[in-house]
């Protein structure tokens, strides 16, 4: 063979360099992935789970109440509140829903039809919450059947989610 080379090829070192460089940084991303990524995943959908249920709970604990226990179903539902909401929700309790649902007979049932969360980090949360909620009174006894939707907020208190804001839209 003419011109061939008798000397065997030598390959340059770095390019073994940049080929363990780059194997390494493989197996560095593949365990930051499983190590960070993955477990963050896993807290990330149960707080999500977590703060959803705490609003679906509340919203339903909110608007539920019988003209007998009305006092302590919404005292009962207070405990999930927090902040301004909970004394502004105190106030109106105790000024117009306690009184009024006495002296009207006025029973009220909310379930929640689902729950969407829209934002959510560390201490807050923001969850759009479907409700279906179902009144009667002493003028109509006859079940009056409501649906609607409420933006949710939420704030973690001592581990608990507990709602900050309460909007029926």
């Amino acid at each position: 063979m003419r011109g061939a080379s008798t000397h065997p090829v030598r390959r340059r070192p770095w390019t073994r360099i940049l080929t363990a460089v780059a194997a390494v940084l493989a197996i560095l991303a593949g365990a930051l992935y499983l190590g960070w990524y993955l477990p963050g995943q896993r807290v990330d959908d149960r707080a999500r789970a977590e703060a959803a249920q705490a609003a679906a709970d509340g919203a339903a604990a909110l608007l539920t109440y019988t003209p007998d226990s009305v006092a302590a179903d919404l005292s009962a539902a207070t405990e999930r509140l927090t902040g301004e909401y909970k004394d502004y929700y105190g106030r109106i309790v105790d000024s117009v829903i306690v009184p009024t649902a006495r002296d009207q007979k006025i029973s009220s049932h909310a379930t929640v039809t689902g729950t969407g969360v829209g934002s959510l980090d560390a201490d807050s949360a923001q969850v759009l919450v479907f409700l279906s909620q179902t009144s009667t009174s002493a003028d109509r006894p006859q079940p009056v059947a409501n649906t609607a939707g409420a933006v949710v907020e939420l704030s973690r208190v001592d581990g608990d989610w507990l709602i900050s804001r309460f909007d029926v839209g």
